[in-house]
């Protein structure tokens, strides 16, 4: 294990050229980081952040992913190191990788602190809202030299998410509330980009105010606040409707107007581009329950 790392070591040197301009990034973590050449073999530990490579034209630079990143069909094709929360640091040593790019607010801290130990560069990404989607595919861009493709991949998310506004900002407002999970049952806060989806469709969130961007509250809490609408996500394979449990409170204000919606989870859940038609099947929804509640 320790020539595997000292392996690494010495392959995340770059090669000093004096020619090239010398690159320079901070990350989503205020980490500085400076390179002379772009980067060549990239470890991914976030589906959504093995996703953002390929869509700003990088993907062929991916070495290594964590489980679940499904998505092109091509990162399935790529050596698993573990999960988001364990990695196998004796296989990310052997992928000799320029740089692991890491989740802020997902990849353990402890994982984040070992890579930097051992001298491994890493990058971190975290998307707070739904405009940071085209800032990290720009700096996908800039890490690894392909400016060009990342920057139009970008600006056409921006397009796309400003028509999205633009035609949802005068809807109606209706109260939601958003399942992550149903035992426990964990939601989202007003800062949590899920949320700002729902918001961006008309919706108000009756979470809003909480501090913790995933935090688990009690049924009994939703039933006093009485959402107009509530949304769970769906994910392939699943047999059982998550939203069941809301048909024991048929006075509940979503129930009696049958407004209990599942949307594509992959599409809302995750920071990237494609997040473009989770909003579109999250404003359908919402336009649907305004039709019922409008009767």
């Amino acid at each position: 294990m320790r020539i595997l790392l000292a392996g690494v070591l010495i392959f995340s040197g770059f090669p000093a050229s004096a020619s090239a301009e010398k690159l320079t990034l901070t990350d989503s973590h205020n980490r500085v980081y400076q390179a002379s050449v772009p980067v060549q073999r990239v470890v991914s530990l976030s589906p959504h952040i093995t996703e953002l490579f390929f869509a700003a034209g990088a993907g062929d630079l991916l070495v290594g992913v964590v489980d679940f990143s499904d998505f092109p069909e091509a990162a399935k094709q790529l050596p698993r190191i573990g999960d988001a929360f364990r990695v196998d640091l004796e296989k990310v040593a052997l992928l000799k990788p320029d740089l692991v790019a890491v989740w802020e607010s997902g990849t353990p801290v402890a994982l984040q602190e070992k890579l930097v130990q051992l001298g491994i560069p890493i990058f971190s990404f975290e998307v707070g809202e739904l405009d940071g989607i085209a800032d990290d595919l720009e700096r996908v861009g800039r890490l690894t030299g392909r400016r060009a493709s990342a920057k139009s991949v970008a600006n056409h998310y921006r397009k796309e998410l400003s028509k999205l506004r633009l035609n949802n900002h005068d809807k109606k407002k209706l109260s939601f509330f958003y399942q992550i999970s149903a035992r426990p049952l964990f939601t989202v806060n007003g800062r949590h980009f899920i949320s700002e989806v729902l918001e961006l469709c008309g919706g108000v969130n009756i979470f809003d105010e909480l501090q913790s961007l995933a935090p688990t509250v009690a049924i009994e809490s939703v039933i006093e606040r009485d959402p107009q609408v509530i949304v769970a996500g769906r994910f392939p394979g699943m047999s059982e409707n998550p939203l069941a449990q809301w048909q024991r409170f048929p006075t509940l204000n979503a129930v009696s107007t049958d407004n209990l919606y599942l949307v594509n989870a992959e599409l809302v859940a995750r920071s990237t581009p494609r997040i473009i038609s989770g909003i579109t099947e999250a404003c359908q929804v919402m336009d649907e329950a305004r039709s019922k509640i409008l009767q």
